[in-house]
């Protein structure tokens, strides 16, 4: 999918332009990170995608697309199975077992997500999605505060959810690391007005989190990744997390 994104805010009376003509280009049906410190533009760009905030020029959204936000949204006074409904009514009884089982739920199905884990209340987010029939899901920086544990757990998911059930994500992340180990393909941006960006095609041998950490496709790309970010001097006026 190719897309043009423009994007100006207006702060008292101040134009910042955030994308500037920017041409983004990814394949909806594998994982796509799209790498860039927090309050650059990352979470807007989504959400312009997702048909949530508005481009510059009009913009139809990705259809059958579900956005994530950093903080997963639940409602505490509905169980999964209440929100699975409220998702898509025409859901009978084994279906709603189904998307739990595939999001590691199985047996949570009356449980309420008050004060449950960001980990569990993400699974909840992943399983809304899959109940609307969502063919590529966006990712707002929704493993930042997680334990590694947790994230690693994570991945898996996403990357089984990939493969399996043919279902595309598109993850916003200041995490060189998360980018590499999720993603077939990732997009550098660079500083602001974003106009260009760098793209990385990730290798992978394997479909399993820990072999891709010690693989050479994870080493080469960390090091490709850095030497873009430091000959360009991104390293200077942006925060990786390394």
């Amino acid at each position: 999918m190719k897309l043009n994104i423009s994007k100006t805010f207006v702060n008292y009376g101040i134009k910042r332009k955030i994308f500037e003509d920017f041409p983004i280009e990814f394949e909806e049906s594998k994982i796509t990170s799209i790498v860039a410190p927090f309050k650059t533009g990352k979470s807007s760009l989504l959400k312009i995608l997702a048909g949530i905030e508005q481009n510059d020029e009009k913009l139809e959204p990705i259809q059958n697309s579900f956005l994530i936000t950093s903080e997963p949204m639940s409602f505490p006074w509905m169980n999964l199975k209440q929100t699975l409904l409220f998702a898509n009514k025409n859901l009978d009884k084994n279906k709603i077992i189904e998307i739990a089982k595939i999001v590691g739920l199985e047996g949570y199905e009356n449980h309420y997500p008050h004060n449950k884990s960001l980990g569990y209340r993400f699974r909840i987010a992943l399983a809304t999605a899959i109940a609307k029939n969502s063919k590529l899901i966006l990712i707002d920086e929704s493993f930042q505060n997680m334990e590694q544990i947790t994230k690693y757990e994570l991945y898996q998911l996403l990357i089984d959810l990939n493969k399996k059930n043919n279902i595309g994500f598109i993850v916003g992340t200041s995490n060189l690391h998360e980018a590499i180990l999720l993603s077939d393909e990732i997009i550098l941006l660079k500083n602001i007005p974003h106009k260009t960006y760098n793209k990385f095609i990730v290798n992978h041998s394997s479909q399993k989190i820990e072999e891709r950490i010690k693989s050479e496709a994870f080493i080469s790309t960390n090091q490709k990744l850095i030497n873009v970010i430091n000959q360009e001097d991104l390293n200077q006026n942006l925060n990786f997390i390394l």
